[in-house]
């Protein structure tokens, strides 16, 4: 699997036990498979993208992230752009 280098070291304390939602997110796998799809549809489905990362998808993070790597916003804005599609052909969304 090929896929961007998230640094999530030090915001490891930020929701211990687990990591934060920002960096579950399959976003930054280049090839992007039908079960990470569906992952990523229900973690959207279940959690808001908000600036904070209190039970929710911390979107300033991922928006820096992006921000300072070209290629992981094209990666994640073309996966984005899947996840979508497979949601409206499931009827997961409107």
């Amino acid at each position: 699997m090929s896929c961007h280098d998230i640094p999530f070291e030090e915001r490891l304390e930020a929701n211990d036990p687990t990591i934060q939602l920002a960096e579950l997110e399959r976003m930054q796998i280049v090839r992007i498979d039908k079960k990470d799809v569906r992952d990523t549809t229900m973690l959207f489905r279940d959690h808001e993208a908000e600036p904070s990362d209190k039970e929710t998808i911390n979107a300033d993070r991922i928006a820096h992230l992006s921000s300072v790597e070209w290629s992981l916003w094209k990666t994640a804005t073309t996966n984005l752009k899947r996840v979508v599609q497979s949601a409206k052909v499931e009827r997961v969304i409107g």
